[in-house]
């Protein structure tokens, strides 16, 4: 609940515009690798681990994230900077390892709604690992590289 009433703040105090996959990469199969609880959340230590190992999976044309699925959804794209971010979170990018003086904001919309739900929002740790908040949890997402991407031949 926490995470989905965040990006509406977010949406709403910062000028977005929609992606491509071009602009900000967000496409990819990612894995749930961890988490940080960095104030007060609804949900508890032993919650949040079950979390890890869990998968998403963004598209022009499917995002899905652990058991929740949308078929039609659109990305939009806002960048905040250090304090922006830390007003819209409550919390330092530094405490989540972002030492960017402008952190990448990517709130996912489903048939052109707020897809409330976890993996709504996205924030920009590098091109490989974003966090997305829910219940007071940032939980951090790496992207899978298949061989293929990295140049190797099977």
């Amino acid at each position: 609940m926490l995470g989905s009433l965040l990006s509406l703040v977010v949406m709403a105090s910062e000028p977005s515009q929609e992606i491509s996959s071009s602009a900000v990469d967000v496409y990819g199969d990612w894995e749930i690798v961890g988490y940080r609880a960095l104030g007060i959340s609804a949900m508890s230590s032993e919650e949040a681990q079950q979390w890890v190992g869990g998968k998403a999976s963004y598209s022009d044309s499917m995002a899905t994230f652990t058991d929740e699925s949308c078929d039609s959804p659109s990305y939009h794209w806002s960048s905040l900077t250090t304090e922006q971010f830390f007003r819209s979170f409550r919390v330092s990018p530094e405490a989540l390892g972002i030492k960017a003086t402008s952190i990448g904001i990517v709130n996912v919309l489903c048939q052109g709604e707020d897809w409330l739900v976890p993996g709504n929002i996205l924030i920009e740790k590098n091109q490989d690992t974003f966090f997305t908040l829910w219940d007071g949890i940032f939980f951090e997402l790496e992207r899978h590289r298949s061989a293929m991407e990295f140049g190797f031949r099977l």
